[in-house]
């Protein structure tokens, strides 16, 4: 979901409270690096060549596959936007809620 990825990291861009990172999940370096090369990919990018990761998210809802996966959380850690889909505007108004949230 890179475009996801970008289309809010583009919107948001200006918001010093916004963090955007992406987990990638048992890729090599060299693979995840070209991926980002080519589509123009601007946000920090975790890798977890060991794929080590989902099961920490796997927890938190027995309805949601491991991933990919859109989380928002907010200035307090909470988990306000949790989805597997390719929704940008649903995205945007979950990180909106959380920027605008005191």
């Amino acid at each position: 979901m890179p475009d996801l990825g970008q289309s809010v990291f583009d919107a948001f861009a200006d918001h010093e409270d916004l963090v955007v990172w992406m987990i990638d999940v048992g890729d090599a370096f060299d693979d995840v690096y070209a991926l980002a090369e080519r589509v123009g990919l601007h946000w920090p990018i975790l890798l977890d060549e060991r794929g080590l990761s989902p099961s920490r998210y796997t927890e938190l809802s027995d309805t949601v596959p491991q991933y990919p996966l859109n989380v928002v959380v907010d200035r307090e850690g909470v988990i306000r936007y949790l989805s597997t889909q390719d929704d940008p505007a649903g995205f945007s108004a979950a990180i909106t809620a959380a920027l605008e949230a005191p």
